[in-house]
């Protein structure tokens, strides 16, 4: 079983830098930062995007990959790797006990779900993993990975049950889900830091390696950045 003491990533943002290099450099020693072993098939995919076609710069970036139903430690408990597809399709959570750390699938019931028209994204995936949330006791807690604004300006909640999901929203059908999901997908933009995120949250949080001169760029592409999903020609 792997060291508890560890950040553990849920998937590559694509909306805002993880911090897993700054806790890194704050906590002293080589703590590793773990991520699902799907993220080769994320970095494979962006690493045209940004020119990435070095293999060093995806060498020496996360110390772990977990594989799907992966076991670990965490104080006296055991922590279990769950593969939860749709958003990203290296998307993972975490089980902990009577919780669930969902990253961005599930939301709070007034928000939904998380988007799914990101390159590798599925909404069909997205509602099985709905589901797989769904099947666990109704007690059970929901710990999302973001809470939005919502009708009425409520405060933010950090989780929910399964039995406040189950009574709310997420009595749709299959097919109702997906055409939900579609409609409200295409009415969203590209995440406004969606470039420098990627091109650091594939590599653990790492900026761009150096070129010859000893500067690190972040780049943008020209084509498809109005509108990169779902159609994107890079």
């Amino acid at each position: 079983m792997a060291s508890a003491y560890c950040f553990r990533e849920t998937h590559a943002h694509a909306d805002h830098l993880t911090s897993s290099q700054y806790l890194k450099s704050q906590l002293g020693g080589n703590v590793p930062v773990c991520i699902g072993a799907r993220i080769a098939q994320v970095q494979n995919t962006f690493a045209s995007v940004y020119g990435f076609d070095n293999p060093a710069f995806f060498q020496n970036t996360f110390d772990i990959y977990f594989e799907d139903d992966f076991e670990f430690a965490l104080g006296g408990t055991t922590c279990r790797v769950m593969h939860l597809p749709g958003h990203t399709p290296d998307h993972i959570g975490y089980v902990l006990g009577g919780a669930i750390f969902t990253g961005d699938s599930i939301f709070n019931p007034d928000v939904g779900s998380a988007r799914a028209d990101f390159p590798g994204g599925s909404v069909t995936d997205l509602y099985s993993s709905i589901q797989r949330l769904l099947s666990f006791p109704e007690d059970s807690l929901l710990f999302v990975g973001h809470d939005y604004p919502a009708p009425g300006n409520r405060t933010p909640i950090p989780c929910t049950t399964v039995r406040e999901q189950k009574d709310a929203w997420n009595k749709k059908d299959k097919t109702e889900f997906i055409e939900w999901r579609q409609q409200r997908d295409a009415t969203l933009s590209a995440p406004r830091l969606l470039h420098p995120s990627l091109q650091v949250n594939i590599r653990a949080g790492k900026l761009p390696l150096k070129d010859e001169s000893g500067r690190a760029w972040l780049k943008t592409p020209l084509r498809g950045v109005d509108r990169c999903w779902p159609n994107c020609a890079y």
